[in-house]
């Protein structure tokens, strides 16, 4: 049953509107500036992860080391190490092995010009189809490449060399054993990613690169997985951690995140061991700390906003108590209570708030919906928080039930001296009073 105040503190606000209007239209601005910030850097953290985890190979790494230093990043047998994930009853959705040439001085050489690229990927195409479905390509695309001398490159690659969808280019490395080895390669896709996850990385079939860089049959340079859901990734990591011990194989000690991994490459050891690592613990802190800082600036703002709102509901509830000074002493004489009076300032408060709660938030997802058709790739450092050249936006619902949380208390605490006031006016002194 709903209080007799609920729908009186509607009429009341209602009819008073017009005073109200500035709480609202403040409310409203702080709220929407706030809701677009949190929802694009939310897009953002998204992007960078899914660009991240198509560049490295797996929204969960499983790294291996045998020997000192970086060189020695491979493993022998992955199938075994997907295998005793499995068993202790976790279900991948996809497994990708992947082969990386990242140290081997791999370079590209076309019509006598050369380049030496950041990174040659060994992918399995088929298998990673949904992976690269969301990258934009120019030309051509991955449907070709698998068990092929095929290559893609990226825009920027090709735009540097003038090579076109069907020309042949040569890769020359140097493979596991410390000996020059090439191939020509025919390109048949040119992609658009000038974030650095796709400016000077090309892919190629993984076969064909395990021969070049002289790797055993299946063997695989990163293990990565990715999970159907929305899995806590800390726990997730800890559990592939977990069933790898189980199964006998053993962990480079405390690694959970970049800054560990690189702690423990110095260290010797017997025989490999492996680390487990969220794709967002392995790439560079410093862009998940630019977006970390960007929701700290928007929570600043949101204080801002908020004490803004305490000071003027508390100017605007305790102005209008005493315009009402009869009209509450009359609801008082009829059996309102001193709690009830107080219950309905704040809840014509809360009101007030939550309509400048809403419109700031349907103000937000109107504007987010025109960003998003906007193209923002003038800029090849920004592209790494992009899709496809344009924003993307997800309107976080544990961030709006926060910032409506603080919106309510604050609007509680600004508004609750008058509504003292209100509890305690005297009916018969109200009704007395000529006004």
């Amino acid at each position: 049953m709903i209080p007799m105040r609920v729908p009186f503190a509607i009429k009341s606000v209602a009819r008073r509107m017009g005073r109200y209007g500035f709480l609202v239209a403040m409310t409203a601005f702080g709220i929407a500036a706030v809701t677009l910030v949190q929802s694009v850097t939310v897009g953002m953290n998204a992007n960078v992860i899914e660009g991240s985890a198509r560049y490295l190979g797996g929204r969960y790494l499983v790294i291996a080391r045998s020997a000192h230093g970086w060189a020695e990043n491979r493993m022998a047998k992955p199938d075994e190490l997907t295998a005793a994930v499995r068993d202790a009853g976790l279900a991948p959705r996809l497994v990708i092995k992947r082969q990386i040439a990242g140290d081997n001085d791999q370079t590209l050489f076309f019509n006598g010009a050369s380049f030496k690229v950041r990174r040659i990927s060994g992918i399995d195409a088929s298998n990673e189809a949904s992976v690269f479905e969301k990258i934009t390509f120019v030309a051509g695309g991955t449907s070709g490449l698998p068990g092929t001398a095929g290559i893609l490159i990226s825009k920027q690659v090709a735009d540097r060399f003038g090579v076109r969808l069907g020309d042949e280019i040569t890769l020359r490395l140097v493979n596991s054993a410390g000996y020059i080895d090439s191939a020509n390669l025919v390109v048949q896709g040119i992609f658009k990613d000038a974030s650095i996850f796709g400016f000077y990385n090309c892919y190629v079939d993984a076969g064909l690169l395990g021969r070049l860089k002289a790797e055993s049959e299946g063997a695989a340079s990163i293990l990565g997985f990715y999970f159907s859901g929305r899995e806590n990734e800390s726990e997730t990591a800890a559990a592939i951690r977990s069933a790898l011990a189980v199964a006998g194989y053993e962990l480079m000690p405390g690694v959970e995140r970049r800054d560990d991994l690189d702690a423990v490459w110095g260290k010797e050891w017997k025989g490999t061991r492996y680390a487990v690592l969220p794709v967002e613990e392995y790439i560079d802190a410093k862009v998940m700390d630019l977006i970390r800082a960007i929701q700290v600036i928007s929570y600043v703002f949101l204080g801002f906003i908020l004490l803004i709102i305490l000071v003027g509901m508390r100017n605007t509830t305790q102005i209008m108590t005493r315009k009402r000074f009869k009209e509450i002493g009359t609801a008082r004489a009829l059996g309102m209570t001193r709690g009830g009076a107080l219950r309905l300032i704040l809840s014509e408060s809360l009101l007030v708030a939550t309509i400048g709660f809403a419109a700031g938030v349907v103000a937000a997802v109107i504007i987010l919906g025109m960003l998003q058709t906007l193209p923002f790739s003038w800029s090849d450092g920004f592209d790494i928080f992009l899709k496809r050249g344009r924003i993307t936006w997800i309107l976080s619902l544990p961030f709006l039930a926060a910032n409506y949380g603080a919106l309510g208390l604050m609007t509680l605490a600004g508004a609750l001296p008058a509504a003292r006031r209100a509890s305690t006016i005297s009916p018969a002194v109200a009704m007395s009073t000529i006004e």
